[in-house]
């Protein structure tokens, strides 16, 4: 069938319906189906050809203009499009497997496609040159981009660049006057650009040996293009007014090859367009281009042959700092083109050449090239603008990180610019004048500031242990310089310990009153603070303070409530947030020996215990006043284990009594953290042991009284816990106690509780359980004598006792099975299977098969009832070594076989639930 020829005209008309409003979506349609069979036609590359070589004419008709416009756009595209399909298909690389036809062939080509190549480049420097749309000629340079990298054959030292400077010298229009020689340099410069970009983005699909061959080419072209081509280029540029509109191009060439080609840091200095970038930076038309060119050098420099290039950009870095500085001072707004793109590439520049600020110099007395660099990256930094300001923040972490894990000994000397640093984040943090009248949007931006800040604080004082304190002491001196600029007739405390204390007094003598005080954790904040100060502080010098908090929160307690009560709900807030407080010096105040006095917070406990008991009687049964006692109780107990044994001893009463009133599950959590620290002496023992007995019997006599776990659940989770930590820390207790068998009881009604948190503790109870029997069995029996292990013996022998000889294990089997099938939440589903897989790695193969056996023989067990076939499958996967050394594999095994009778047990609870 013949292929109808499309014209010039049907081209033209297609264009139009395409991109007419006035179409409809079918009628675009099948222009475009029109326009693609176009560019596959033999007669789309001498069409488009002739579309551009036709006189660019303005008829002064807007509809005529844009047709037109778009029929040289269109024909720009169609000729690269054409050139690179034809490139993609041609694969003749290896000139030594031609036979003469081929290698004929292939000259013929070469030839066809240099004389396309020659008049798609008369079309760039001909006389329609001037009124030329960019993308037109951006995809005509791109056309020769591709015929020369692909068909251009290297002889000698004829490269792809000398392919375009023969091209200059053959062109149709000689380069007779400033008009063409402005388009040639044009055309030269955009050519060059592209030919190294095109390599890289692999858009056109070269072979692979071809590809190799170009990528280096540009390797090995991009000295010559730097230092021999473009400066006769910039030359001219410099010599012609009418040339000047090639500036921003020109760097955008320059940036290209340094950034695909492999250029030696001399030809970069050499060739004056660095230095020429850093000027044009302060050009808005070029801005953009230049700030291309010294990130792409910045990237370039990465080896120690490079210490010159890097000394160049930093010194150019310092005068465009400079010429900033002037010119923003005169008009604050006058380089507002520039200011982001320059802070983002000194930053990118600071990054990059940390290493050489550290380890190659040892000059940093002002003036000194580092210093005035440093100088110049805070100047970004202190911009009144929180996105510029913003920019740099990355490089000061990275920077502090560097010179503090590798060269802390010389960190003093970059200390000023930290300080400094501080200076300016602090001062940025306060709140603008006439913030409450700025939009939503503006407000959300400064808050959003303010945590971005919080961060680089924390990244900055957190680089290493060393250098925590000074940085915490920098901090406070900055923050208190801008409490002296904000009011300069108060005094800033000489002694900021004092301060710190004052502070927080003033905030809780505020809180409920008229007077502003800190919002959200910021009181906590203070303590935190507070510390973080007294962390390297003997326990005697830190009693003071926290024996002046202590009176400042519970003074404030007697002057706020005359009266205690539980439905007061301010008191419930007051009472929650001091026994955080409470927490916070508890627990960040550190572990320390051989002191002369006890820990400040044990002190303070023991001081004011009385008015602790008479809290606990108001408010022990109140959840929320509870469980923050009770976690400060525990924060306690966790950190200062032994030293708070004595504290243990007095307030155990009081915490048993409260337990007994409210059954809350936090109190078990302050007993089990006395008894993870615990020693060993036999009074200990028998005091643990009847707290142990006391707590576990009054827990599931609560449980019983209300029908079930579900109506208990923290008391459960808690319960679960306690028994877990007493059997790893003291098992000897548990035994003792006599109360592991009642609470595994517990555990298989637990089973049916549908409460994920009940679910998991139950779970976890178990496998620490099993971990506890099979450790005694991984321990060689001549080991097994010793004292230490006479407790961990005695609840091996009862966990076995009552695993096998009353078949406990059996049932708790029985349960996890069904727990696999559905029968609890599914979110714990790989837990359950662990747990069922612990039975094989604690119990042993056989123990474990004898009971699954046992398992599917059972009548009462819906798994007997799946066919026999699946049982089969199942015994024989999951004792397999395979199958049991690797979890995930263990649950898929598991789950399969459940899945069989995962409907019927559904059924069976639903009917269950009717029934009740």
């Amino acid at each position: 069938m013949e292929v109808a020829v499309v014209s010039e005209e049907v081209v033209s008309e297609a264009l139009h319906q395409l991109y007419s409003p006035l179409s409809s979506p079918r009628v675009r349609r099948r222009a475009d189906s029109l326009l693609q069979r176009f560019q596959r036609s033999p007669e789309a590359t001498p069409t488009a050809l002739s579309v551009l070589q036709a006189p660019i004419v303005d008829t002064g008709s807007s509809d005529h203009n844009a047709l037109l416009r778009a029929k040289r756009a269109f024909a720009a595209s169609t000729i690269y499009f054409t050139v690179a399909s034809y490139v993609r298909k041609y694969k003749m690389d290896d000139p030594a497997k031609w036979t003469p036809e081929e290698r004929l062939q292939h000259e013929l080509l070469v030839k066809n496609f240099g004389l396309m190549a020659q008049d798609v480049w008369n079309v760039l420097t001909g006389p329609n040159g001037t009124q030329e749309e960019l993308n037109v000629q951006t995809h005509l340079a791109l056309t020769i981009a591709i015929i020369l990298l692909r068909f251009h054959e290297s002889q000698g030292e004829t490269t792809v660049v000398g392919a375009v400077e023969w091209l200059v010298q053959n062109q149709q229009h000689p380069v007779s006057d400033s008009v063409t020689a402005t388009l040639t340099n044009f055309t030269v410069l955009l050519t060059l650009k592209v030919i190294p970009e095109e390599v890289a983005n692999k858009r056109v699909k070269f072979t692979k040996t071809k590809r190799e061959q170009c990528e280096d080419m540009v390797k090995t072209c991009a000295a010559h293009v730097i230092r021999t081509v473009l400066p006769s280029i910039t030359a001219a540029i410099d010599a012609s007014e009418e040339q000047a509109q090639l500036r921003g191009l020109l760097l955008q060439t320059f940036a290209s090859w340094v950034e695909h080609g492999t250029v030696p840091p001399p030809a970069i200095v050499e060739c004056g367009l660095l230095d020429r970038a850093f000027h044009e930076t302060l050009v808005p038309t070029s801005s953009v281009y230049a700030l291309q060119v010294v990130r792409e050098v910045v990237r370039a420099c990465q080896h120690d042959d490079h210490v010159q290039l890097m000394e160049l950009v930093m010194n150019n870095f310092v005068v465009l700092g400079k010429h900033l500085q002037e010119r923003t001072a005169e008009s604050e707004s006058s380089m507002n083109f520039c200011l982001a793109d320059c802070a983002t590439a000194i930053a990118e520049c600071g990054k990059a050449f940390i290493v050489y600020f550290v380890d190659y110099t040892l000059e940093m007395q002002p003036g000194s090239l580092v210093y005035e660099f440093l100088d110049t990256i805070l100047f970004f930094t202190a911009l009144n603008n929180l996105d510029i300001s913003n920019e740099t923040m990355e490089f000061w972490i990275e920077f502090r990180v560097y010179i503090s894990g590798k060269h802390e000994q010389r960190m003093y000397i970059f200390e000023t610019f930290i300080s400094r640093l501080l200076l300016i984040l602090v001062e940025r943090t306060e709140y603008p004048e006439g913030f409450e009248f700025f939009p939503v949007a503006a407000k959300e931006r400064f808050f959003s500031y303010r945590s971005e800040v919080r961060n680089v604080f924390r990244a900055l004082a957190t680089v290493t242990i060393a250098s925590e304190d000074k940085f915490i002491v920098d901090a406070i001196h900055a923050i208190f310089q801008q409490y002296e600029v904000a009011d300069s007739g108060t005094l800033v405390p000489p002694n900021w310990m004092d301060a710190l204390v004052n502070l927080y007094r003033l905030n809780r003598a505020t809180a409920g009153g008229q007077s502003v005080c800190l919002t959200g954790n910021s009181t906590s904040l203070i303590v935190d603070s507070i510390c973080n100060v007294l962390s390297n502080v003997s326990y005697k010098d830190t009693l003071p303070v926290v024996e002046e908090l202590g009176v400042i929160m519970f003074t404030d307690l007697a002057s706020r409530y005359n009266q205690l009560s539980a439905e007061d709900e301010s008191s419930v807030d007051f009472l929650s947030e001091m026994f955080t407080h409470l927490l916070v010096l508890a627990t960040k105040i550190p572990l320390q020996m051989s002191q002369e006095t006890p820990h400040p917070v044990l002190c303070l406990l023991q001081k004011q215990w009385g008015v602790l008991e008479t809290i606990l009687g108001v408010y022990g049964c109140c959840e929320v006043v509870a469980e923050q006692f009770c976690s400060l109780l525990v924060g306690v107990f966790e950190s200062l284990r032994s030293q708070a044994l004595e504290l243990a001893s007095a307030i155990m009463p009081a915490l048993l009594e409260q337990f007994s009133r409210s059954y809350d599950g936090n109190y078990l959590r302050v007993i089990k953290s006395i008894i993870s620290c615990a020693g060993d002496d036999e009074a200990t023992a028998a005091s643990l042991t009847r707290v142990t007995v006391i707590v576990c019997e009054g827990s599931m006599s609560k449980i019983a009284a209300d029908g079930s776990v579900d109506e208990n659940p923290g008391l459960t989770v808690a319960l679960f816990s306690l028994v877990a930590e007493c059997g790893t820390h003291h098992p000897s207790i548990l035994v003792q106690s006599n109360q592991l068998e009642p609470v595994l009881a517990l555990s298989l009604h637990a089973f049916k509780s549908q409460n994920p948190e009940v679910g998991a503790a139950t779970l976890d109870f178990l496998l620490e359980m099993g971990s506890l029997y099979g450790q005694i069995l991984r321990i060689p029996t001549s080991l097994l004598q010793g004292s230490e292990f006479a407790g961990k013996l005695l609840l091996h022998q009862q966990i076995q006792t009552l695993f096998f000889e009353k078949d406990v294990q059996y049932h708790l089997l029985f349960a996890l099975f069904n727990a696999a099938a559905g029968g609890m939440p599914p979110n714990l589903q790989e837990k359950v299977a662990e747990v069922v897989r612990s039975c094989w790695v604690y119990f042993g193969r056989q123990r474990s098969e004898e009971l699954v056996h046992r398992l599917l023989s059972d009548s009462t067990f819906l798994g007997s009832q799946v066919s026999e076939r699946a049982r089969g499958e199942f015994l024989n996967f999951i004792s397999t070594p395979t199958s049991v050394e690797n979890s995930r594999k263990f649950k898929r095994v598991l789950t399969a076989f459940c899945d069989h009778f995962k409907r019927s047990l559904i059924d069976s609870s639903n009917g269950d639930l009717i029934g009740s």
